[in-house]
C-alpha cells in the first residue's frame, strides 16, 4: 500500500492511531490464569478474551489486571487510565450486576460528568450493561460471565473502536450465512437474544443447533460457529425457521 502511494504521488494521508482499550477485571474471587483456583475462586478469562477482541478490532489493549471488590481501588485505577495514561476507552469486566451492591455503578456515578448514562440493556445474556463517559471518555462495564461480555463488546465496544479510526459506527462487522434451525428456540418478547448455534451441513443445506449452556460457560463459545439474533418483539423461534448466523 506504502508502494503504491509513493507510485501515484500522494505524499501526505489521513491516518488514524489504534485505540488504546483499558481493560480491567474486578471481582474478589477472580485469580490470575496462573494460578490454581481455591473453593469459590475463579480464574480471568475475560481479560485475556477481551484484549483479543481488541486486538482484532485494531486496537491496543491495556491490562490493568484484577481490581478487587472495593470502589476506591477500583476507582483509582479508572482514574489513572482516563486522567494520567489517557487511554481512548476503559472496559471494566464483573460488578455490574443489577444486586444490592454494584461496584461498578458506584465508581462510575462519581467520576465526573455526564456519568452513567445506561444502566442495563434489553439484551440476554447481557442486561446487566454500564455506558458511562467522563472526562469525555466512554466507560463500558461488562456483566462478570463471558459469554455476556463477549457479546456485549460485539454490540458495543467494537463499533466504538472502529468509529475511532474513522469508519462508520455500526455493529454488523461478522459474514453471515442463512440456516434452517433444528429445534425451537424460547425468547421472551421485549429484548434481544442472541443464541449460540452450531452449523453443519447436509445435502448442499446448513442447519444450526442451538447450543444449550449459561452465560458463564465460555466452552459454549468455543463450540459455537456463530449466534443467531432474536428481535426485540419476537417471541421464540420454530423449528424449521430460517434464521441468519452471524459466523465467527
Amino acid at each position: 500500500d506504502i508502494g503504491v502511494l509513493a507510485g501515484i504521488g500522494k505524499a501526505k494521508v489521513k491516518v488514524f492511531k489504534k485505540p488504546r482499550v483499558a481493560i480491567i477485571s474486578t471481582g474478589n474471587e477472580v485469580v490470575p490464569p496462573q494460578d490454581v483456583p481455591q473453593v469459590g475462586e475463579i480464574r480471568d478469562i475475560n481479560s485475556y478474551t477481551l484484549g483479543a477482541c481488541v486486538k482484532k478490532a485494531n486496537g491496543i489493549p491495556i491490562y490493568g489486571g484484577i481490581v478487587k471488590d472495593e470502589a476506591n481501588f477500583l476507582e483509582q485505577e479508572i482514574r489513572k487510565f482516563i486522567e494520567k495514561d489517557r487511554v481512548e476507552a476503559v472496559v471494566i469486566s464483573g460488578g455490574s450486576s443489577m444486586g444490592s451492591r454494584d461496584i461498578t455503578l458506584e465508581v462510575l456515578s462519581k467520576l465526573g460528568k455526564p456519568g452513567v448514562l445506561i444502566h442495563g440493556v434489553s439484551v440476554k445474556p447481557g442486561k446487566p450493561t454500564i455506558i458511562a463517559i467522563a472526562d469525555n471518555r466512554p466507560l463500558f462495564g461488562l456483566p462478570g460471565h463471558p459469554v455476556s461480555a463477549l457479546i456485549i463488546f460485539d454490540l458495543f465496544v467494537r463499533p466504538l473502536i472502529s468509529w475511532l479510526q474513522g469508519e462508520d459506527y455500526h455493529n454488523d462487522f461478522f459474514p453471515k450465512l442463512e440456516a434452517e434451525l433444528i429445534s425451537n428456540v424460547v425468547s421472551d418478547p421485549g429484548r434481544e437474544d442472541y443464541i449460540r448455534v452450531v452449523l453443519y451441513e447436509e445435502n448442499g443445506k446448513f442447519y444450526a443447533k442451538p447450543i444449550l449452556g449459561k452465560s458463564g460457560l465460555i466452552s459454549t463459545m468455543v463450540r459455537a460457529s456463530g449466534l443467531v439474533k432474536i428481535g426485540l418483539n419476537v417471541e421464540g423461534l420454530k423449528k424449521g425457521s430460517k434464521v441468519m448466523v452471524r459466523l465467527f
